[in-house]
């Protein structure tokens, strides 16, 4: 497989230009899925919901050609708030006995 740029990947990928610029403009600098970008590059195996078994990945680094395992983390964020109200004042500890 030829050797790909980076640059031309989010290009292609986020139909950005000029992502070769240093500072690497906004579009070009964003969230995007792994797997889709490797599917264009014909480098992705398979996909998996979950963990993988200690087996599977000792499994995938003996297979021939080796790929990577890659892993997407995508955190939800939760916001909670609260109304506290104090009923009583806060007083420094005394002296232990």
């Amino acid at each position: 497989m030829a050797q790909t740029q980076q640059f031309k990947i989010a290009q292609k990928e986020l139909g950005a230009n000029g992502c070769n610029a240093n500072p690497v403009p906004k579009p070009c600098n964003q969230p995007y899925w792994l797997d889709a970008a490797l599917t264009d590059l014909h480098r992705l195996k398979s996909t998996t919901q979950g963990p993988l078994s200690f087996q599977q990945v000792k499994d995938q680094f003996a297979s021939v050609p080796s790929l990577p395992i890659c892993a997407r983390i995508d955190w939800a964020v939760v916001v909670l708030t609260t109304s506290l109200s104090w009923a009583s004042t806060l007083r420094e500890p005394g002296p232990m006995s």
